[in-house]
């Protein structure tokens, strides 16, 4: 019988059941705790972190060994469209403008509220979405299309390992 980390199921956490075998796995090799899991669960729903980063963060002494790979090198842009209006979610005030091939485009207010700025974020990497290589695109000083960026970048990560 396998044991659980918590309660929760995978999918609660937002991760894949890939991800899930690859924390028991960390958990299993004495890489990470079971209670280094459970506080770093929300990251992984938020997009904060992906479960492969977290493992390779805390294994500094490069010790872990899974036999879990990614299942495939990019998604489609239907998937990348159903990631970013998920990450955008957690930004009430952040609207989305459109979609194009690869990118993502969004409003949101400026700092006084009297008016709406616009960001861009770009994941064309050779012609695929893996979520390696992005660019953003902000003209009003704001980090607001970084932190979107970086929480979208995570999610497009974990999905390369399956849904």
């Amino acid at each position: 019988m396998r044991r659980h980390i918590t309660p929760y199921s995978w999918d609660d956490w937002g991760i894949t059941p890939a991800e899930y075998d690859m924390l028991l796995q960390a958990c299993e090799q004495g890489i990470l705790s079971e209670r280094q899991v459970e506080d770093r669960r929300y990251m992984f729903k938020w997009g904060d972190e992906s479960v492969a980063g977290f493992i390779d963060r805390l294994d500094w002494r490069h010790e872990f060994v899974t036999d879990i790979v990614p299942v495939r090198d990019s998604i489609s842009q239907d998937e990348f469209e159903e990631i970013c209006l998920e990450v955008i979610e957690q930004y009430p005030r952040v609207e989305l403008h459109h979609f194009g091939p690869m990118e993502f485009h969004f409003r949101f207010p400026s700092h006084s509220g009297r008016s709406m700025n616009g960001g861009a974020l770009y994941f064309n990497d050779g012609g695929w979405i893996t979520g390696r290589n992005w660019q953003y695109e902000n003209s009003y000083g704001s980090n607001l299309p970084i932190q979107i960026g970086e929480k979208v970048s995570t999610k497009i990560l974990s999905a390369l390992y399956g849904r």
